[in-house]
């Protein structure tokens, strides 16, 4: 087995341990909130870091993004530290600069009530903008340097340290001003961490921009690309919030962050996979390119199907443990929107194609088409049925993503889809709910027990039936050698 895929492998195992905890840190912060504040306020909360990721994109012209796609199999330092502090300059002062705007302009804004909330914090929102956009490059840099375990780990200290000192500040009644304060606290330490291991990997050098044009020829067309993904993806909470109030948004957005954990367990697969894409591309090893896009899609399904069947058979018991307010009413939420969310994870892997292979206006054609279909659908269902209106364009929405960029996908880099290993995965999920079904009928575990039980029954079966073979269970061995070796 060639080194390259032992590296890959322990890539994606080292970013699933991390992006597992910050899906725990996701979890308690909702728990949190419900204990502390009123859904109201997470509802404020969550419109905050919408209304970041949508504005980002437009101000940074995606130039971080680039890092990761012209980067990846260069071995010139000169040119990484160009291209690095080029681009961590440029973001910078435009994200700096929109952040006055926003100082000086908010006046303009209070004859708005249902905007005056914001207008309080606008200091605050604007100082998030360029510390936000300085930590996305250097987490980009880090991702295109394939330095999986130090990202990692940096992405962890920020979510942790984000948690901590919100907790913190919430516990003594700072309120939301505060917790605005201490994002900014942490990811001004996080961009300054970046810099040291930039310093550290290439040295220092004054920027040239040389290349910076090349790179907004490759970015500018994702922009309004990335807004119209934000749309496609966030735009129902403020279509909830002008219908429905603030308090919906909360409970929605509650049930939406539990169930994005299953595109957050195909995530590692995902911000691995990207960078070798990358580098396979740029070699043009097509044939490896689609070999991994197979295996990327099997193991997403290996991992996912039995998760989503437990995790809908378990979200009587789980939901009341993270948010008792609502737990109730979010259930019949819950289960489509973890279906939504699964199916998206697996569009993901077939969007990275259309992105390394450069097919930007195709993703900005497909973006805008979907943001259109996805808002109109809320316009259309929300105002009558509520959430589960969002809940059921959601799932529309993702799914016709899916198919749209893996058939486009498969045409660049021909990939073909395991079915009879996702079957396989299904049969063994099914099993394993019903070995559940009648311990919970028997009445003989805990909540934890019956997780261990499910766990267990379903490795077990794929085991014995060839679903997980033994050559794969000697390459998860090897991968963990020497697994903090990045």
């Amino acid at each position: 087995m060639v080194s390259h895929k032992i590296r890959f492998g322990r890539d994606v195992f080292i970013a699933a341990i991390a992006t597992g905890l910050k899906s725990v840190r996701n979890l308690l912060l909702i728990r949190f909130i419900s204990f502390n504040l009123s859904l109201a306020e997470y509802g404020i909360w969550e419109q905050i870091a919408v209304g970041l990721a949508l504005v980002l994109p437009w101000i940074t012209l995606q130039l971080p993004s680039a890092l990761l796609r012209f980067l990846p199999g260069i071995e010139d330092n000169h040119r990484w530290r160009d291209d690095f502090y080029s681009v961590f300059t440029f973001v910078v002062v435009t994200s700096s600069l929109f952040a006055l705007l926003i100082c000086f302009c908010k006046t303009l804004f209070l004859s708005y009530p249902h905007l005056q909330i914001f207008v309080q914090h606008a200091n605050l929102i604007a100082l998030l903008i360029p510390l936000s956009a300085a930590v996305n490059t250097t987490f980009s840099l880090l991702r295109a340097l394939r330095k999986i375990f130090t990202h990692s780990m940096l992405t962890l200290t920020q979510n942790f340290g984000e948690f901590a000192l919100i907790g913190y500040v919430l516990s003594q009644d700072q309120g939301l001003g505060s917790a605005l304060l201490s994002l900014a606290i942490i990811r001004a330490s996080i961009a300054l961490a970046g810099l040291v291991i930039a310093h550290s990997q290439f040295g220092f050098a004054p920027p040239t921009f040389k290349r910076v044009r090349e790179y907004l020829t490759y970015t500018i067309p994702l922009v309004p690309n990335s807004s119209f993904y934000r749309i496609f993806d966030a735009g129902d909470r403020y279509v909830l919030s002008y219908f429905w109030g603030h308090t919906a948004v909360g409970t929605y957005s509650a049930a939406y962050t539990m169930s994005s954990f299953f595109t957050t367990l195909i995530s590692p697969i995902n911000m691995v996979l990207l960078p070798m894409m990358a580098e396979l591309w740029n070699q043009q090893r097509i044939g490896e390119l689609g070999d991994y896009m197979s295996q990327a899609i099997r193991y997403s399904t290996l991992l996912s199907l039995p998760a989503l069947a437990g995790a809908i058979y378990l979200a009587p018991s789980l939901l009341p443990l993270l948010m008792p307010e609502t737990s109730v009413s979010a259930a019949p939420f819950f289960g489509l929107l973890s279906c939504s969310f699964l199916i998206f994870g697996i569009g993901i892997l077939g969007g990275n194609v259309l992105a390394t292979a450069g097919l930007t206006r195709l993703l900005f054609f497909i973006d805008f088409t979907l943001a259109v279909f996805n808002l109109l659908l809320n316009l259309l269902l929300v105002p009558t049925i509520g959430i589960m209106g969002a809940v059921v364009a959601t799932l529309l929405s993702h799914t016709c993503y899916t198919l749209t960029v893996l058939y486009k996908a498969h045409q660049i880099a021909p990939f073909h889809v395991p079915w009879l290993a996702m079957i396989h995965s299904s049969v063994g999920s099914a099993i394993m709910l019903t070995v559940l079904l009648l311990l919970n009928t028997w009445a003989l575990f805990s909540l934890v027990g019956q997780i261990t039980v499910g766990i267990t029954i379903y490795t077990i079966f794929m085991l014995i039936t060839g679903g997980i073979q033994k050559r794969e269970v000697l390459y998860f061995a090897r991968m963990l050698k020497g697994i903090g070796s990045q």
